[in-house]
């Protein structure tokens, strides 16, 4: 038996490490991040445009001005 730390996830569309959301990560976002799944499977169209969605995170962003 190791005492090495467990590794963090990683995202299956950006390679990036899941740190937020990390318990929805297998089973409902099938290994990606929140915005991952949203934009391969959810966001109709240019990604760089906010969609329909209300929980969009380019929506948002939007909003703020960040964009």
């Amino acid at each position: 038996m190791t005492n090495e730390p467990e590794q963090e996830p990683v995202c299956v569309r950006c390679g990036r490490p899941v740190v937020i959301n990390r318990q929805l990560y297998a089973e409902v976002f099938e290994k990606m991040h929140w915005l991952c799944f949203h934009l391969e499977y959810e966001h109709p169209g240019d990604p760089d445009a906010p969609c329909g969605d209300p929980s969009c995170y380019l929506k948002t962003a939007q909003k703020k001005g960040s964009l």
